[in-house]
């Protein structure tokens, strides 16, 4: 099916590798030209690399997501080169390395998390609002994550900051649908690339034992062994920046966890966890 995304401009934040770095091949496969936004530069360039063997073109622009300045400079660089952007991708965030209780949290490492999952995203859609309401609309794909609406003793920030995402997207929806932007959520479960190579430097999963420590955490936990990889996440996401088949698609999240469990009372999850991040079991006090 043609999603009617050649010769579009997306932006994708984080998109130099896991998750964002699926996104930017599958716009890139519709045709679309990708301007990866990530502080990993290295990886960024590796990415748009990929895009052009795609046959169409690519900019890297580094940004640090928690800096508004940076997220504005990421938009105007799209604007100079492409002349607009049509279709912004929400990818940045961290989930793994997050985990921990309430009761532990600084406030800074807490303020560290919902800088890179919710204000990150905040800072982004301000600046693509004006050029996006300039050319008669767009759409705004924002990722959260399948805890947003259950909650997690043990992924208290994370989860407070992926359904503030999902809260800011559907106020968004009601406030940018007269400009003609649709905003929209996809929100994944566990997500693994299919090998270490897709990883960049500043990921949690960037070495070959945390990549295989997360395999076998996700499999374990997903009924068959069912194992979602960002191409399964990317299809959603395109889906929902094409104007011509998900034009009446805004304010909604779509849940996809391939059947993965989160919740508080599966032993398996809490023990992989602990495993994967000691301070998780070392500064834990039981109530």
């Amino acid at each position: 099916m043609d999603l009617g995304l050649s010769d579009r401009t997306v932006v994708v934040t984080g998109g130099a590798s896991n998750l964002g770095h699926g996104i930017a091949l599958a716009y890139a496969r519709e045709g679309a030209r990708v301007v990866v936004a990530d502080i990993d530069e290295a990886q960024a360039e590796r990415t748009t690399e990929l895009v052009r063997d795609l046959g169409t073109d690519a900019i890297a622009v580094r940004t640090d997501v928690t800096d508004p300045e940076q997220c504005a400079a990421a938009v105007n660089r799209a604007c100079e080169v492409f002349g607009g952007v049509d279709v912004l991708v929400n990818n940045a965030g961290v989930g793994a390395g997050t985990y921990g209780y309430f009761r532990d949290y600084t406030v800074e490492a807490a303020q560290r998390v919902m800088d890179l999952n919710y204000w990150g995203t905040f800072h982004f859609c301000r600046a693509v609002i004006e050029p996006m309401t300039a050319a008669g609309g767009g759409a705004i794909v924002n990722i959260g994550s399948s805890v947003y609406e259950r909650g997690r003793a043990d992924l208290p920030v994370y989860s407070s900051a992926k359904a503030a995402v999902v809260a800011l997207s559907r106020c968004l929806a009601l406030e940018l649908g007269p400009s003609g932007i649709r905003v929209n959520v996809v929100a994944p479960g566990f997500v693994l690339p299919s090998g270490v190579e897709q990883i960049g430097r500043s990921s949690t999963k960037n070495t070959a034992t945390a990549f295989n420590d997360y395999r076998a955490l996700a499999t374990g936990l997903a009924p068959g062994g069912g194992l979602l990889n960002p191409e399964d996440i990317a299809g959603l996401v395109t889906f929902l920046g094409s104007h011509r088949v998900a034009r009446g698609i805004t304010g909604k999240v779509l849940v996809a966890t391939g059947g993965t469990v989160f919740g508080d009372e599966d032993e398996r999850l809490q023990t992989t966890l602990e495993a994967l991040f000691p301070s998780m079991s070392e500064s834990r006090t039981e109530p």
